[in-house]
């Protein structure tokens, strides 16, 4: 890079470089922003240099053709398979995804020869002062943390490289900084939710119930680069969420398996970790079921409910938690709340989603019209929610409709894509969030009342709202989604 422009410039104090990169030390964030632009870095493209998403997708298509780690098994799902009267396949591929929150990375930190201050919005506090200890040869004890409120978090404040940018660029320059990522850094430099393939197998009796089910997914490993420790015969038990308490009915056996494969492009953990990735499938795939046997979705979903089901023990502290009778609950009450069933004029429809997940229970009715153009507009969403008792029912609300405006835009227009090994996406215009004027005219949403245990809310529902919007389109034009988004030229390929 060349400085020589920078250090010239008004207001700027220091040109630094540190690990990872260059920065600008100035008197304002537009006089560093602008420094910055002058630099002209000329940049190592390492191994990945030539990577696309057609090469990507490619190389994962031939792993989730290999064998995986089995993480739930019963019965002989190959044996039952071959004694069905049908069998019924279905592939549904899933994108990068990026946190993009409204505040972007940021930390403010003092380095000094016996002590770090890091003031910082992080969701890992405890990770913050070995870090900085390691990048900075204090000891973690010299390293206070304090921690701010968060402009956003969904996971990717876990992630601390930011701390660790702003601790050597305030020992590099010998000052306190306030270092702040720019949107384009932010959305280039992130640790994106996985993209997947999923695919099932199904076999049928006469009726269209399910008898026996082969799923695979195949996608990154996240706990392998951050908690290696918890990843153990080839299963990252984060990877398997939302389809590891698979709450259905499949009497002759079940098979379910993951193809551990990286990309290339580094993936963290995201709105919901992996059930925004798996129930997404899953329920697109019941929903498909419910069609082949001409039932109503909803009541399909509640035939073919195991009420003996519980949350598988790779679930972890939550293994063991009912599943199956708190989804019948929450699926009879949306059916009521949302007229579901109801006559829809052409080009409308509805469709249905449910799942567990960090102990509560969703179920979403989503209402879309879809036009000439396969150009979708999400008209009303009803959800029901049992999250157990609510402490703070405002904020429980909040969680769920937050929740809900994320998925949407995840379910519809978002996604993160490479070329040359470069992120393409690097602010809001290529990177879309749902704008106020496309959210559903009606967000209709009401909790079970409980005494159960407080659930978690602030995830579920992202990835609820997804397959309820997919299998909305179906039932309004007839197309299935299978690849994500539901942009109009995937729904059209339907």
């Amino acid at each position: 890079y060349d400085d020589s422009r920078a250090k010239n410039m008004p207001g700027v104090h220091s040109v630094v470089q540190y690990s990872r990169g260059v920065a600008v030390v100035a008197d304002s964030y537009w006089t560093a922003k602008k420094a910055v632009a002058t630099l002209d870095p000329q940049w190592d493209a390492g191994p990945n240099a030539d990577l696309d998403m057609t090469s990507l997708w490619a190389k994962m298509e031939e792993a989730s053709n290999g064998a995986g780690a089995v993480f739930r098994e019963s019965g002989n799902a190959d044996q039952g398979l071959a004694q069905a009267d049908k069998m019924i396949t279905a592939e549904y591929r899933l994108p990068f995804q990026s946190h993009s929150p409204l505040e972007p990375q940021n930390t403010t930190a003092h380095v000094t020869a016996d002590k770090a201050v890091i003031i910082t919005p992080t969701q890992f506090q405890q990770l913050v002062p070995h870090v900085v200890a390691g990048a900075t040869g204090l000891k973690p004890e010299q390293v206070e943390v304090q921690t701010t409120f968060l402009g956003g978090g969904f996971g990717r404040r876990v992630e601390v490289d930011y701390c660790i940018d702003a601790a050597e660029i305030s020992q590099a320059a010998g000052v306190p900084v306030k270092m702040v990522w720019s949107r384009e850094d932010d959305m280039t430099h992130d640790s994106y939710r996985p993209a997947g393939i999923y695919k099932f197998t199904a076999g049928v009796d006469e009726n269209g119930k399910l008898q026996a089910l082969k799923f695979k997914s195949t996608s990154p490993s996240i706990s392998s680069r951050l908690f290696p420790s918890i990843v153990k015969d080839g299963i990252d038990p984060f990877a398997v969420e939302g389809i590891d308490n698979f709450p259905y009915l499949a009497d002759a056996g079940m098979n379910f398996s993951y193809v551990m494969h990286d990309t290339g492009v580094q993936v963290g953990y995201w709105r919901g970790v992996s059930h925004n990735l798996n129930a997404v499938a899953l329920e697109c795939f019941i929903d498909e079921l419910a069609k082949n046997a001409g039932a109503d979705p909803i009541q399909y979903r509640i035939d073919m409910l195991d009420m003996g089901s519980t949350k598988h023990a790779w679930s972890g502290l939550s293994a063991g938690v009912p599943v199956g009778a708190r989804m019948k609950t929450v699926l009879e009450e949306v059916k009521k709340k949302s007229k579901f069933g109801k006559k829809m004029p052409a080009g409308k429809g509805q469709g249905v989603a449910v799942m567990e997940g960090y102990n509560s229970v969703v179920a979403i009715v989503a209402e879309v019209t879809v036009d000439s153009t396969m150009d979708v507009v999400v008209d009303k969403v009803t959800a029901v929610v049992d999250g157990g008792t609510l402490v703070h029912p405002d904020q429980a609300l909040a969680q769920v409709q937050g929740c809900i405006n994320m998925g949407q835009g995840v379910g519809l227009i978002s996604e993160i894509t490479v070329k040359n090994g470069i992120v393409e996406q690097n602010n809001f215009d290529g990177y879309r969030a749902v704008r106020i004027n496309e959210t559903p005219k009606v967000m209709d949403v009401h909790f079970i009342k409980s005494d159960g245990a407080p659930g978690g809310l602030g995830e579920p529902a992202t990835a609820v709202i997804v397959p309820a919007i997919a299998n909305a389109i179906h039932a309004a034009s007839g197309k299935r989604v299978r690849t994500f988004p539901a942009l109009p030229e995937n729904v059209a390929a339907g």
